[in-house]
């Protein structure tokens, strides 16, 4: 598809030309440091192309063709700055000047221009300032483009090189390859020191020429987990110091991915970052790289949220959960491969597709459908992965779903009954039970039967013998049923008055003084011994 591009100039409009299909992309890396963080770092694939300012309302060309400066386009200074800052959600302004057909850039992100302190941006393509606008330079495969806030005011630049190579590519002038290999991830033990060499771009028009920086410090780095922002953590206790050598050695407690650079302040500009892998005690490596020095593009394919496949019984098979792969370049893309890979890679199978072997339109899209059948209980967890023609870097896509429990079938019919078992020992006694609750009283039971009748008749004598009264109580017992011979008692109060036998009209000796009331007369003796309330008068 033909693409019309007018370029405007001061005066007249130039006719409008065809445009052949668009250059491939490039990998250049990028860099903006802001006026407190460093507001972008990593690698970009990319290729010249329109943008537009915040203030501005025309898209403007930046491939480098801008003011004729190059016969063919490619990637430049301004508009890889510029993808950087659309892939962390922000963007930038300038000043359009026809004249040039450049912006002069007055912000990138937060960070806009002071005029009242001479702070203005300036831009660096490997170490040393473009002669032309950051619209008409072209850059090469993995030139570095570093955007500098307040560059002007005699701040130096600084690298921060690791214990072999350089820390970012250096060129000795303009569009010139770098002076020395680039290496800026190291790997050390535990508590091992790490070398580093703080070196400064100390005559900003004299290029190539980079000096030791002593008394500078090289610092942990903390990097915001939405912008991508880097803040040099220059108060941490971890901060190390250059000797007058611009050398100092830093080393760590703790495993993992750490990130340094260096910074000496307001008379400086901060360096590009280190990534050090620190492996733990028994000698393992820290896993894949930082995301963001993956490299990164507003050009790349994307594929969407990753699919959740849920929970899906085990030796079943899922619906289809598509995973689109879409192409928002301007020009076409080849994918190579679809491919399912990881742990239970074989769990997820891709039943249809349409990328393989396809070029994917500019704004095009194709499908991948890919579908679960679990082969265990439990989470199970793959990834899908897109892999392209040329530099572009393969796509990934998280799987998950979860195994479910076998499926049950239907029950079957009802079989034979069985033979009786055994007879089972006999249960252990059970705990005896509480006192029952009292009954109610009962109805009043009949009239007995009528007692014995008892008679006792009691006389009192007086005699007299050798000066004394002698005082004696003879009691007759009369009792209806009861031999003469039976003996008896008469008793009150528990003692007894008279004792002796019945008999008729025989006399019982008193042994107390019989006075007239109730008494108790006890016939018998032992269990056979009969109570009597009689009275005596």
């Amino acid at each position: 598809m033909a693409v019309v591009i007018a370029a405007i100039s001061a005066s007249a409009a130039l006719p409008t030309v065809a445009a052949a299909d668009p250059p491939p992309l490039e990998r250049v890396l990028v860099r903006t440091e802001g006026k407190t963080k460093t507001l972008f770092e990593g690698p970009i694939l990319t290729r010249g192309h329109d943008i537009q300012a915040a203030s501005d309302t025309t898209p403007r060309l930046c491939d480098s063709t801008n003011n004729g400066a190059n016969p063919e386009p490619g990637p430049t200074p301004t508009a890889s700055t510029v993808d950087g800052m659309t892939l962390t959600g922000r963007d930038f302004d300038g000043q359009w000047y026809d004249g040039f057909g450049d912006y002069f850039a007055k912000r990138f992100g937060p960070d806009a221009e002071d005029p009242a302190t001479n702070a203005y941006w300036g831009v660096l393509v490997n170490g040393v300032y473009t002669s032309v606008g950051g619209c008409q330079y072209q850059m090469a495969p993995d030139d570095l483009v570093l955007w500098i806030y307040d560059a002007f005011n005699g701040r130096v630049p600084l690298r921060l090189d690791g214990p072999t190579g350089i820390g970012e590519p250096t060129a000795a002038g303009e569009h010139g390859p770098s002076v020395a290999p680039v290496q800026s991830t190291f790997t050390v033990d535990l508590n091992a020191p790490l070398a580093v060499h703080v070196r400064g771009f100390t005559d900003t028009w004299a290029p190539g020429q980079w000096s030791p920086m002593p008394d500078v410090g090289v610092s942990p780095v903390s990097t915001d987990p939405v912008t991508g922002d880097q803040t040099v953590l220059t108060g941490d206790p971890a901060t190390v110091t250059s000797d007058a050598s611009g050398d100092a050695t830093i080393s760590w407690s703790t495993p993992g991915w750490k990130r340094i650079k260096a910074d000496g302040g307001t008379t400086t500009i901060r360096s590009n970052r280190l990534d050090v892998c620190v492996r733990d005690a028994a000698g393992n490596d820290c896993g894949p790289l930082p995301a963001d020095v993956a490299v990164r593009g507003v050009a790349l394919p994307t594929t969407g949220a990753a699919p959740d496949f849920g929970t899906v019984p085990q030796g079943t098979l899922s619906a289809a959960r598509t995973v689109t792969v879409t192409n928002p370049d301007v020009a076409p893309i080849a994918v190579r491969r679809v491919r399912v890979t990881g742990v239970d890679g074989d769990d997820f199978l891709v039943s249809s597709e349409d990328c393989t072997d396809h070029a994917v339109p500019a704004g095009g899209s194709c499908a991948v459908n890919v579908r679960l059948a679990p082969s265990a209980v439990g989470a199970r967890s793959a990834a899908l992965q897109v892999s392209f023609d040329g530099d572009v870097p393969a796509r990934t896509v998280a799987l998950a779903g979860v195994g479910g429990a076998l499926p049950k079938g239907d029950p079957g019919a009802p079989g034979p009954q069985g033979d009786h078992g055994a007879k089972g020992d006999p249960g252990t006694p059970g705990t005896p039970g509480g006192p029952g609750t009292p009954g109610t009283t009962g109805p009043k039971g009949d009239k007995g039967d009528p007692g014995r009748d008892a008679r006792v008749t009691c006389k009192t004598s007086r005699t007299r013998r050798a000066a004394r009264t002698r005082t004696t109580t003879r009691c007759t017992v009369a009792v209806k049923g009861v031999r003469a011979t039976t003996r008896a008692r008469l008793t009150r109060g528990g003692r007894t008055y008279a004792s002796g036998t019945l008999r008729r009209l025989t006399a019982v000796t008193a042994t107390r003084r019989i006075a007239k009331g109730a008494y108790t007369l006890r016939i018998g003796a032992g269990r056979t011994a009969t109570n009597l309330r009689v009275a005596v008068r």
